[in-house]
């Protein structure tokens, strides 16, 4: 058995996984939102509490992957400990307590990771990920990469720029749009043929469990979970004129994702309408996925 944890801007996560004929073959993955990259869209420096939640998650998930036997294969971090100029800082302190090393990886590898995570080693499309501080859209057939691009901008770095945690009014909405459109500008030297968009992390995942108002999170019903255009515009309309308070309440919404999940989804549905997807598939496997095969290969 493997294990793979993933410190992402918004949260860590846990996979525990077994490798068989060919395919990886999940057990469990399990989640701690604990906000690394609050405010990094004002300054990038990690916050020491924050860093401080963040460890003290990583060194809880290495005590479940022993306790199950599970070989821990690696820890990676993602977009806020690119972008972090005391990333140093978190990395000593989590090799003190936790005793491990954090691999930080580039957004073009995220990007692969996430591909090869959700594909496998010989299956291809289109792939968004929507995370807390970056949005990963790649491309390719038969396992082969065609492009992969990382842009900075996520649900957290919205919220951070001021798109609050409740309704979305017409001038926020505006601002909102101009930034997202201005970084997803990134994306438009990769060609798409628009049909079905694979979409893979929490906005992605939100996006399903919100629509079969599901009160018990259930990965095997998220698994290839559709939702065409027309539906994210609805789901993210709703959610954009919703308080925090009923955001917290719906079925299918994590409540720690509340505050910001509007804005992801936001993100997902202006990269559809911009390359032309008619349809968004959700898949629960990612770039922690992906991560064990590049560490098994």
């Amino acid at each position: 058995m493997y294990a793979v944890i993933d410190i992402g801007t918004n949260s860590v996560r846990l996979l525990l996984a077994e490798y068989r004929n060919g395919r990886v073959e999940r057990l469990s993955k399990e989640i701690a939102v604990t906000r690394l990259g609050e405010g990094i869209a004002q300054d990038p420096v990690l916050r020491p509490t924050a860093m401080e939640r963040t460890v003290a998650a990583i060194a809880g998930f290495k005590v479940k992957a022993e306790a199950s036997g599970a070989h821990l294969i690696g820890v990676f971090g993602t977009s806020a400990l690119r972008g972090a100029p005391n990333r140093g800082d978190f990395i000593a302190l989590t090799k003190k307590e936790c005793g491990c090393h954090v691999e930080v990886i580039s957004g073009a590898e995220e990007a692969t990771l996430g591909f090869v995570g959700a594909f496998g080693m010989t299956g291809g499309g289109a792939l968004l990920d929507v995370g807390g501080g970056s949005t990963e859209l790649s491309v390719g057939q038969s396992g082969v990469l065609s492009a992969a691009v990382s842009v900075p901008i996520g649900a957290v770095r919205l919220r951070d720029i001021g798109i609050g945690p409740g309704r979305i009014g017409k001038a926020a909405r505006q601002h909102m749009l101009d930034v997202i459109d201005g970084m997803i500008a990134g994306f438009d030297g990769i060609v798409t043929e628009g049909g079905v968009l694979t979409g893979i992390g929490g906005t992605a995942t939100t996006l399903a469990s919100v629509d079969l108002e599901m009160k018990n999170y259930d990965p095997e019903r998220i698994e290839g979970y559709e939702l065409p255009l027309e539906k994210v515009a609805r789901i993210t309309d709703r959610l954009s004129g919703m308080t925090l308070t009923q955001k917290k309440q719906l079925p299918g919404l994590m409540p720690q994702r509340a505050d910001i999940i509007a804005g992801g989804m936001w993100i997902v549905r202006r990269v559809m309408e911009r390359k032309g997807f008619e349809s968004l598939r959700v898949s629960e496997s990612d770039n922690l996925e992906g991560y064990l095969l590049r560490k098994i290969f």
